[in-house]
C-alpha cells in the first residue's frame, strides 16, 4: 500500500488492484465516526480498540446504512445483536476471542483485496487466519441471530 497522507491523528493509504482503488484511513480520532458510518465515502468501517468503546464508534442509528462494520475488538461478537438493531441493513464481522491486532489487520486487508479481485462469496473471503483467530463473518450462524429474531417482532 502506498502512503498518500499523514498527520498527527491519521494515515491514509491507497492500493490499486485490477484498476480499482482501495483506500484505507487509519485514525486515532473517533470524533467523526458517526459521519463516516452514515456517509458515502467508505463501504467498510472498522473499530480497532476495546469493546467498551464500540458504542462511541457506532453511536448513531441508521436504517439506511448498508456497510460492512468490522468489530475488531475482544468479544465483540456479544455486541452484534445490539448493533444490528441500530444498523439493520449492515453486515458485521466480529471477534469471539481476544481481538488480536495482527489478525484483524490482516483479515481487513484480505477482505478488501479479495473484493477488489472480484470475490463475492463470504466463504471465500474468510481464510484459516480468520478462522483460527475467532473472527466471525456475516454468513455465520452467530451473526444471523438478530435477523431471525426480528421475524417475531
Amino acid at each position: 500500500m502506498k502512503l498518500v497522507g499523514k498527520n498527527e491523528n491519521s494515515v491514509e493509504l491507497i492500493k490499486e488492484i485490477n484498476g480499482k482503488k482501495m483506500k484505507v484511513v487509519l485514525t486515532k480520532d473517533n470524533s467523526d465516526a458517526s459521519e463516516v458510518v452514515n456517509g458515502d465515502e467508505f463501504d467498510i468501517v472498522a473499530h480497532r480498540g476495546h469493546s467498551f468503546h464500540l458504542d462511541e464508534t457506532f453511536e448513531s442509528k441508521s436504517d439506511s446504512t448498508d456497510k460492512l462494520l468490522y468489530l475488531g475488538s475482544c468479544g465483540s461478537s456479544c455486541e452484534v445483536p445490539s448493533l444490528q438493531k441500530k444498523y439493520p441493513n449492515s453486515f458485521f464481522i466480529s471477534d469471539e476471542n481476544t481481538g488480536q491486532g495482527a489478525v484483524n489487520n490482516y483479515v481487513s486487508y484480505l477482505i478488501m483485496k479479495r473484493i477488489l479481485e472480484g470475490e463475492t462469496s463470504w466463504e471465500n473471503l474468510k481464510d484459516s487466519t480468520a478462522e483460527e483467530g475467532g473472527v466471525i463473518f456475516p454468513h455465520e450462524k452467530n451473526q444471523l441471530l438478530m435477523k431471525y429474531l426480528q421475524q417475531f417482532e
